[in-house]
């Protein structure tokens, strides 16, 4: 104890005593105050506890207590508010030896009574005792103060801090857990409590979880650290980095397991996103629609996409054992090499370069690079040959259209010209295309029932020919074919109509001067036509009053035969005059009116004519020869087939079968002589109708039975 801590002060009523107490404690070496009672006792401490600070001494550090201290309070009641002022020892200084007057005073303290009189090497000893009491209590007391500031510290620690903390114990059951792990796994701490590991553990490391565990309660590791994936409350997975120890008691024995948890969740979050960006554009580079290739500084490639291989036709990995310049065409090389220098310098190049494929052929390529890092350069390739050709294929179709000698228009779909080119200009009068552009190209012809329907026809069909009448700006008229479409794009929604005019004035004015000269041609012809019709009427006529005024009857057959040729041409120039065609003649009507033209010649003759002609045209030089056929054999039936017979009757039949037209001529008289040969006829008709029949390059054959049959057979084509 040093100097500065032996201030004592005597609590003594005896003035006497005080003063012989105080003079034997100096002779000590402590230094002593006196209070005379215990109100006195205790005001003193009160004022010195007022002026005390932490640089100072305290002015008592210890105080000898006498119990009965006269009227006042007496020293125990004294001893109790001093306690309450400030903690120090007190040494009871009484005479009494009464126990329960011991009692009371260990009851309030217990730092020492001394009996007065005891002499003062018994106090000094006591006061001593009673020092090094207090230090050993002090220092109790701030040990116990260190230890419970330290656990309040660790407990707002382990409750605050940022990083989940939990009790496990040994068999896997979570004992305790701050609010970070609480939050961590969506649990209230009274939820958590009880609760195994694996109802918080994902499936997939439970196992691999409890094996560390395990060693770590055997001691085999001393702790540690995994990547472990939890179960939230909420049945999703939350990512934290577990750090696990091991806590033991003071023997060395295992108490629990301790857990801390840092959640990284949002770091695998943004991992799995970085990933996933990093697959997608791995996938989008694998599936682009454009060739990538990787190389580095000295053209070799690194890398390439399946496109590039497509374009090239190499593998990848034929690819990478290339350069560049091993597929640039050689006069595109010099060129490349600049690029790559531009390429070092400026970070990016782009150009156009011809590319030799493994199949020989030499494709165009549009490239556009960037430098990548250090040594690598990352390259956008296309194959623009036939976007190349289709471009040029479209400036020409640009400048066929710009520069055709045919008008050419686009508009929108309401109608509101967007383009016209030059020869559209020149045709209706005007000097620049801007006068026309925005203008609707209804105002460009005259309007009427059929031009009002043009735009409906389009947005229907997609298509509208015919022809108008248009304006110039000067108001001329001129006739124009025009030929309109709707242009589609390629999900064949409506883009614009294009249309184009030919100007067909000096071609109608041909065509009805044409039409005119027809008309009257055709005029002439029919009167020619019925100039002939009239004559073979006339000689008809002339044949027919000869044999009314032959009075023998030999010349008389030979005049009607004359009479019905005449006929069966004469019936021709009638339909010709009836028909609008010169080149075919209806072939029914034709020998229907022939049978009965020939049937009149005889007027005797009660045979009825039965015609069955199928319904077609023939040619009038083949339709003549047939009727001359006809005419003969039917004017023999009629002059030789039916004397001395009634109900006589004939059958025509005019039909065709596969590529042959087939005539029939048969009646049901006397039939033929014995004698008769088609192939010799002695009659001028059957030699005539031989003639024609191989004339049309036909056939023709005859049977006997009832009556006489005649098969004609021609081929059509």
């Amino acid at each position: 104890m040093g100097v500065e801590k032996r201030n004592i002060l005597l609590v003594e009523d005896e003035a006497i005593l005080a003063l012989g107490q105080k003079v034997e404690l100096e002779k000590m070496g402590y230094t002593v105050n006196c209070a005379t009672s215990g109100e006195k006792a205790v005001q003193f401490i009160a004022e010195a506890e007022s002026r005390e600070n932490s640089d100072s001494p305290p002015p008592v550090n210890l105080i000898l207590m006498d119990i009965d201290l006269g009227s006042g309070i007496d020293g125990t009641e004294a001893a109790r508010q001093i306690l309450n002022i400030r903690e120090i020892p007190i040494v009871f200084l009484s005479s009494h030896t009464e126990p329960d007057i011991v009692e009371k005073t260990e009851a309030i303290t217990s730092y020492g009574y001394v009996v007065k009189n005891s002499g003062i090497i018994v106090l000094d000893a006591s006061i001593k005792m009673a020092f090094k009491l207090f230090n050993a209590r002090m220092n109790e007391k701030q040990k116990t103060e260190a230890l419970r500031e330290s656990e309040l510290r660790f407990r707002s620690m382990y409750e605050n801090a940022n990083i989940g903390i939990a009790q496990v114990s040994l068999d896997f059951k979570i004992v305790n857990a701050n609010r970070a792990y609480c939050n961590l796994l969506g649990y209230a701490k009274s939820e958590l409590q009880g609760k195994h590991l694996s109802d918080i553990t994902h499936p997939d490391m439970l196992e691999e979880n409890l094996k560390k565990q395990r060693l770590l309660a055997m001691g085999e590791i001393e702790g540690f650290q995994l990547e472990k994936r939890f179960i939230h409350r909420d049945g999703f997975t939350v990512h934290g980095i577990l750090n696990a120890s091991l806590i033991r008691d003071a023997h060395n024995n295992p108490l629990y397991f301790l857990g801390s948890v840092i959640d990284i969740s949002e770091k695998r979050h943004a991992e799995l996103i970085v990933q996933e960006s990093e697959q997608r554009w791995k996938r989008y580079i694998e599936y682009a629609p454009y060739g990538v290739f990787v190389t580095n500084s000295e053209k070799q490639f690194l890398d390439a996409n399946p496109m590039v291989c497509m374009m090239s036709a190499y593998t990848r990995q034929e690819l990478c054992e290339k350069k560049t310049t091993d597929l640039i065409e050689s006069d595109d090389i010099p060129r490349h090499k600049l690029n790559f220098v531009q390429l070092q310098n400026n970070g990016f190049c782009s150009d156009e370069l011809h590319f030799r494929t493994r199949t020989k052929q030499i494709r165009l390529w549009q490239i556009h690079s960037r430098r990548i890092g250090a040594d690598s350069f990352l390259h956008y390739c296309e194959d623009i040959t036939d976007s190349n050709r289709i471009e040029k294929e479209m400036a020409e179709k640009s400048a066929a259209i710009e520069y055709s000698i045919g008008a050419v228009a686009i508009s929108d779909l309401q109608g509101l010209l967007t383009y016209v080119n030059p020869a559209f200009v020149r045709s209706w009068g005007y000097k620049h295309p801007e006068e026309l552009i925005g203008k609707h190209f209804t105002v460009f012809w005259e309007k009427d029932d059929s031009t009002e329907g043009v735009i409906p026809a389009l947005q229907k069909n997609q298509r509208w020919q015919g022809e108008l009448v248009a304006i110039q700006k000067n108001g001329t008229r001129f006739t124009v074919e025009v030929s309109a479409s709707m242009v589609l794009d390629s999900k064949h929604a409506p883009l614009c109509f294009v249309a184009t005019f030919y100007d067909i004035s000096q071609l109608k004015e041909a065509q009805q001067h044409i039409s005119r000269q027809l008309q009257e041609k055709e005029f002439l012809l029919k009167e020619v036509h019925h100039r002939i019709k009239n004559n073979i009427a006339a000689i008809e006529g002339i044949l027919r009053l000869q044999a009314d005024e032959i009075e023998g009857t030999e010349s008389i057959p030979a005049l009607q035969s004359a009479i019905s040729r005449m006929q069966s041409m004469r019936v021709i120039y009638e339909i010709l005059l009836m028909s609008d065609e010169y080149d075919n003649i209806p072939a029914k009507a034709y020998f229907e009116k022939l049978a009965q033209a020939v049937l009149d010649i005889f007027p005797d003759n009660t045979a009825i004519i039965n015609t069955k002609i199928t319904e077609m045209e023939l040619p009038i030089q083949m339709l003549t020869y047939l009727g001359i056929i006809v005419n003969e054999l039917l004017t023999n039936s009629l002059k030789y087939a039916f004397h001395n017979k009634k109900n006589g009757r004939i059958k025509i039949e005019l039909y065709t079968s596969e590529k042959n037209l087939l005539l029939k001529i048969e009646d049901n008289g006397i039939g033929l002589p014995k004698d008769f040969d088609l192939e010799n006829p002695t009659g001028i008709g059957l030699r005539l109708v031989h003639l024609l029949v191989e004339q049309l390059q036909g056939k023709i054959w005859f049977t006997r039975k009832h009556g006489a049959h005649f098969h004609l057979e021609f081929p059509l084509a």
